[in-house]
């Protein structure tokens, strides 16, 4: 089963959410100051914890030598309540090829681990066979600036050919599915933010979110796979209420945003790389702004409304067929059923909707839009 790691800068949180085990990132503080409180705070700990201390080139606060930071480590692991891993960063290792010898300990494992914070290397698959063949690691964590939606497919791909523990996930905006479905592919454990404490790496979710809203605990890896697709879904609303949905349906589903950027080709190509991932189990999503068109024009099978109304709002996976479906014009037809008149503003997916609902209402309808091209 995969873990949640909580993961807060100098500090031990009176509540954690359900977290497995605690990251103390000690990176921002003075050596002497990170030296002096840590045997506290490893003590006031309630789960296992892991000691961090990033360095700048990696994405952390860490200025100073690594000899600082071997001692740093050391008294971590001299402690009376030592940490169940410290994390030790890949390039440091090529550079001191004994470090893991000055950090060996019968307590606490180590966690090899590696960032980018600008993208996706080149030698991605290079990095990753290499440090699974270092000897005396316990844990390899590969971290990386999602470019697209779609690397968090090489996420997923690492994870199922990991020769040992593995971490994988991404970075910023599109690298949320990475942290979600991390269980379904068999990831060592997930960092996590916790309410109230800054988050220390872009994207990360808190600990209660991903325990609560995602149920990340019971994904698996038969889990299916739903979201909504747009630009701009990072706070929709929607997966809190599927996925609440899918919990009182028991139904061992899970419900995403899919942040996928305008433009047919970034659809296109994102969309059909989710569906041919069949260890994925994609089901469907929910179509939002500016891929409703786009939605319409992907699909092998469109329902009547769809092809008046030239968008769609849902798509459906099945054997092999991407289906499209229009729920909007059933909802504004329901909304109106004796309107004589309509006066519609604009003319994107959702006007298109209205218009054929009110035509098929029986009403006369107007539209006003900024760009005459498209009435």
């Amino acid at each position: 089963m995969s873990l949640i790691i909580a993961s807060v800068h100098g500090e031990v949180p009176d509540q954690l959410h359900g977290a497995d085990l605690l990251e103390i990132r000690v990176d921002g503080m003075q050596v002497d100051e990170a030296i002096e409180r840590l045997p506290s705070m490893l003590k006031a700990a309630s789960v296992p914890t892991i000691v961090t201390c990033r360095s700048a080139a990696e994405g952390g606060m860490f200025e100073g030598d690594e000899e600082e930071r071997v001692s740093i480590y050391k008294t971590a692991l001299d402690c009376d309540t030592p940490p169940q891993y410290i994390d030790v960063e890949y390039e440091s290792l090529t550079r001191h090829p004994l470090l893991l010898d000055a950090l060996q300990s019968e307590h606490a494992g180590i966690i090899l681990s590696w960032h980018d914070f600008k993208s996706r290397p080149s030698d991605l698959l290079q990095r990753a066979a290499a440090m699974q063949d270092v000897a005396g690691v316990d844990v390899v964590k590969m971290v990386w600036r999602a470019r697209s939606i779609r690397d968090n497919l090489e996420a997923f791909s690492l994870l199922q050919s990991r020769q040992q523990p593995m971490i994988a996930m991404c970075l910023g905006k599109y690298g949320l599915m990475s942290r979600v479905l991390a269980p379904k592919f068999g990831g060592f454990a997930v960092y996590a933010s916790v309410d109230g404490c800054k988050p220390t790496a872009s994207g990360q979710l808190t600990t209660n979110t991903l325990r609560s809203m995602y149920r990340f605990k019971e994904i698996d890896s038969q889990t299916k796979l739903y979201g909504v697709i747009g630009n701009n879904v990072a706070h929709s609303a929607s997966p809190a209420f599927h996925n609440a949905a899918f919990e009182v349906a028991n139904t061992n589903s899970v419900y995403l945003p899919m942040q996928i950027p305008p433009g047919w080709e970034h659809f296109k190509a994102s969309v059909k790389e989710l569906c041919g991932a069949s260890s994925l189990h994609f089901s469907g999503a929910s179509i939002t702004i500016p891929h409703k068109e786009n939605a319409t024009k992907l699909a092998t099978v469109e329902d009547g409304f769809c092809v008046a109304a030239g968008a769609t709002n849902t798509l459906s996976m099945r054997n092999g067929e991407i289906f499209a479906h229009n729920t909007d014009v059933c909802a504004l037809a329901s909304l109106a059923p004796d309107a004589k008149q309509v006066l519609v503003l604009g003319a994107g997916g959702v006007a298109r909707a209205a218009i054929v609902a009110m035509i098929n209402n029986g009403a006369s309808v107007f539209v006003a839009a900024r760009n005459a091209e498209q009435v």
